[in-house]
């Protein structure tokens, strides 16, 4: 700082909760000499705290942390609040921002959104007159299915609330939560499906079909994982095979390993790595029946309905999905498709 030059510069902070009243703030200008502080200047200021006149909270899915979503999900918003102050609040209002982390749009369907009387200007709801004693705000915040390059995967809420006057108290003063951060998990679509031909028309199986009492028909199962957003760690996806369903040891993965446990019929499937740029990865097994006279009549389940697990690398959320049991139905193959009945 050269001789008489002037400069400024800005604090910026809040109290806690148990800051109310009056609040001394005290600044002092001095030199450090071997590491003593040596006073030049001192000034101070008497400021009335008011955080504790209203006490509000911001619930996120019935949390006030931060936490994961996943695409298609709704958010359940909800926003209470109490004039604990003993004086008249005029001029009370609130407002909701939402704000991707990286400077794009949140990946809400507004159109479908239930805003809970409050009124959306761009990626903030308000509520511009509200009841002076107590309320309470609920929203649902749909999630796109999707997210498009304009979408954010990481976003905040911050709940502000904002004070006209305190009985004889002048002055505006606004309030903030803490924010809440939402990440929104990798989008992972997972299928399983038996085949006798594949989609170009290639015999997979063999045997008759429909299947045969007395008589073996093989089948090939397809199990399939996209995957977009975010790298997943340590996948796996597991099913049963029902005693009546033979292992045929026929089996190709596109990454990591499949097999087959003798004792607890289990087949699974493991991934220790998946990288969002495999964004389709597929393996395969063929399983055979051999129906008898108690089955005629019937469609066979050939896996009992498989379970998938995944770590989403960016959120460490686990990522959980349940396919339905895997029949003679053959409903995507055309050569095959409503020949599952054993005859």
């Amino acid at each position: 700082l050269e001789p008489r030059e002037l400069t400024s510069f800005i604090l910026k902070g809040s109290f806690s909760s148990t800051g109310i009243n009056e609040q001394t703030l005290t600044i002092r200008a001095g030199f450090l000499l071997n590491d003593q502080f040596i006073k030049q200047a001192e000034s101070s200021v008497v400021t009335d705290v008011i955080s504790a006149a209203l006490t509000f909270h911001l619930i996120v899915s019935g949390s006030t942390v931060d936490q994961t979503v996943n695409l298609g999900d709704t958010m359940r918003v909800s926003v209470d609040y109490a004039n604990t102050s003993g004086e008249k609040l005029d001029g009370l209002s609130f407002a909701l921002k939402l704000a991707g982390m990286n400077g794009k749009k949140v990946p809400i369907v507004w159109s479908r959104a239930d805003l809970g009387a409050g009124i959306r200007e761009g990626e903030t709801v308000r509520w511009k007159t509200v009841a002076t004693d107590a309320g309470i705000f609920d929203l649902s915040l749909p999630l796109a299915v999707e997210l498009v390059p304009v979408h954010d995967d990481r976003f905040t809420l911050v709940l502000s609330a904002t004070i006209g006057k305190i009985g004889s108290l002048e002055g505006v003063r606004t309030i903030e939560s803490t924010p809440i951060t939402v990440s929104v998990n990798s989008d992972v679509d997972v299928r399983g499906e038996a085949r006798w031909s594949d989609e170009e028309g290639n015999i997979v199986g063999s045997g008759p079909i429909p299947p045969t009492v007395g008589e073996t028909t093989s089948y090939r199962i397809f199990w399939t994982i996209n995957n977009d957003l975010h790298q997943l760690d340590r996948i796996r996806l597991e099913a049963i095979l029902p005693s009546s369903v033979s292992w045929m040891d026929q089996k190709t993965a596109g990454a990591g390993t499949i097999s087959f446990d003798p004792a607890s019929r289990r087949v699974s499937w493991q991934i220790s790595s998946l990288p969002v740029e495999a964004s389709e990865v597929i393996a395969t097994f063929d399983v055979s029946i051999t129906p008898n006279n108690a089955d005629r009549g019937t469609t066979m389940k050939l896996v009992q309905s498989p379970t998938f697990e995944a770590i989403d690398a960016a959120t460490r959320a686990t990522l959980t999905r349940t396919l339905e049991a895997i029949t003679t139905a053959l409903s995507n193959d055309e050569a095959a498709s409503g020949k599952g009945v054993v005859q």
